[in-house]
């Protein structure tokens, strides 16, 4: 196996990790924001909460993903690694730890999103990478330094 690709694997891993992170902790907020101002059923939060779950491990690792090889892989790890890293931190911040609270549920949640995400994430980039690229037209800005 090619070292500079395993790094590149792992730098995929670590930037989709930190992007799901961060996606989720701003939709974390804006709910939370709603929520306070609207009352909503405990059923609602919990489907929102798998939602958040979703949009933010899809978005992270369609924007964290660069290498273009091992989406499967490489989608399933990440899918993992954030639902143990998201654990951590929301309890962190709630200040208890309760490991009653992370279910079966949610690993089979990441784990699927992981994958699909990543076998998505590495096939959108090889098919712009195929796509022959066109010629911009130069900026007005060079267009006007070229005729002075």
């Amino acid at each position: 196996m090619d070292k500079s690709l395993f790094k590149k694997g792992i730098l995929d891993v670590v930037r989709g990790l930190i992007f799901s992170l961060l996606y989720s902790m701003v939709l974390v907020l804006l709910v939370s924001v709603v929520v306070k101002y609207t009352s909503l059923d405990d059923k609602v939060a919990t489907i929102l909460n798998q939602v958040i779950k979703v949009l933010a491990l899809s978005l992270g690792i369609l924007t964290g993903f660069k290498s273009g090889k091992w989406g499967l892989v490489l989608g399933l790890v990440t899918g993992l690694l954030f639902t143990l890293s998201s654990f951590g931190i929301f309890s962190l911040i709630s200040g208890k730890l309760d490991f009653g609270q992370i279910t079966v549920f949610d690993f089979l949640l990441g784990a699927a999103v992981g994958l699909a995400a990543g076998v998505i994430a590495v096939n959108v980039r090889a098919l712009r990478a195929s796509r022959p690229h066109k010629e911009r037209a130069p900026r007005r800005s060079k267009l006007r330094k070229a005729k002075a």
